[in-house]
Parts: C-alpha cells; sequence; structure tokens
C-alpha cells in the first residue's frame, strides 16, 4: 500500500494588525485504509494534507503566536509618477502584491533605491533614498 504524503509551509496574516503572527513548516503522512489496496492514492494524498494543516495551525488554535517576517515578495514595481519635487515616487504594486512599509526595491535600469512609505489598496508610495528614479523605470526587492 502506498502512503500519501505532504509538505506544507504555512503562513498566518492578521489584518488587523496588518503583519504575520503565524509560520510553520509541517511534514504528514497518510496511509488511509483501503480494502484490496482499491483506494485512490489521491485520496490518502487530501488525508496526509489534513494532517499537515491541522498539525501546522495546533498551536496557534491554542493562542500561540510568533511574529514572523514578512515573506519577502517577488514582484517588480513600475513608478508611475514622481511626487514632492522627486524625493517620493508612486508606484504601481500594492497590498494584492503583499509588500510592506519598509521595503526597500532597487532599480534595475540605474543606481536608484525606494523604500515603500505607505502601501495602498491599487498602488504605494516610496521614499527615495538614492538616485533619481524615472517615470516607467523597473524595481525589484532588494
Amino acid at each position: 500500500m502506498t502512503n500519501g504524503r505532504a509538505n506544507i509551509e504555512i503562513f498566518v496574516y492578521d489584518h488587523d494588525v496588518n503583519d504575520y503572527v503565524w509560520q510553520k513548516t509541517q511534514d504528514a503522512k497518510s496511509s488511509q485504509f483501503s480494502a484490496y489496496n482499491q483506494g485512490s492514492l489521491s485520496t490518502r494524498l487530501e488525508v496526509a494534507l489534513l494532517y499537515a494543516l491541522m498539525d501546522a495551525l495546533k498551536p496557534f488554535a491554542k493562542g500561540e503566536r510568533v511574529k514572523v517576517e514578512r515573506p519577502v515578495s517577488n514582484v517588480i514595481a513600475t513608478v508611475q509618477k514622481s511626487l514632492a519635487d522627486g524625493k517620493r515616487v508612486l508606484l504601481d504594486i500594492g497590498k494584492a502584491q503583499n509588500i510592506g512599509i519598509g521595503d526597500i526595491f532597487k532599480s534595475i535600469e540605474s543606481d536608484a533605491e525606494i523604500k515603500i512609505v505607505e502601501v495602498l489598496e491599487n498602488g504605494s508610495i516610496a521614499e527615495v533614498t538614492t538616485g533619481t528614479p524615472k517615470e516607467k523605470e523597473v524595481f525589484k526587492p532588494k
């Protein structure tokens, strides 16, 4: 009989505090009984995934919390507009791209660097830390 195996890495985000409050990597196996080995392997995989999820979240469900560094977002940001005499820029990425205040981005076209100071639903505002970003300049996470 073949075992189902699952490995997950889970992050729990608390919207009220705008931070990740739990992170865990968990493995699990399932050898769900199957008469005459007629059962589907997919059933054993689903049960293994359920076990991994339950085991990973058990301490969290009991109230345990851990400050977790925000996962690095692998996104590309484009400058939409220069603001405040070039000291700030408006970017085309926002909350949906999992970026946070303090994230630093580096230009792929010049020596410019920017730091996120405000995250909006459909964009972000960043402070220029070095260089002079131009409109439509592309940035990646540092």
